[in-house]
């Protein structure tokens, strides 16, 4: 049995405590590595649905990469999107809105 194994809420508070120590344009640099990867990757070209969650805070951008989803025609007039969120804002496990629109 392996012992001292992180747990993922562990994982992503020290993830996030490690990138706010960063200054912010090396954050925004990383963001912006992160979305061309992303958008190059043939699994992000070729899919037919994309989920993707709205960053928050400290946490890596995801902004550009859905408005990268629309450009690329992932997202388009007519569609329906599905926006959930959580209050309070932040607080894992709070996910309790739901609100769907069409892409206008």
């Amino acid at each position: 049995m392996v012992k001292n194994m992180e747990t993922k809420k562990e994982i992503r508070a020290r993830a996030l405590k490690e990138r706010r120590a960063l200054p912010s344009w090396v954050r925004h640099a990383y963001d912006r590595e992160i979305l061309r990867l992303a958008a190059a990757h043939p699994f992000f070209q070729n899919a037919r649905e994309i989920y993707c969650y709205a960053s928050f805070r400290d946490e890596v951008s995801t902004f550009c990469l859905m408005e990268e989803a629309r450009k690329a025609g992932h997202v388009k007039k007519g569609d329906i999107v599905v926006i959930t969120a959580g209050v309070p804002l932040g607080m894992a496990g709070t996910t309790n809105m739901i609100h769907v629109v069409e892409v206008g």
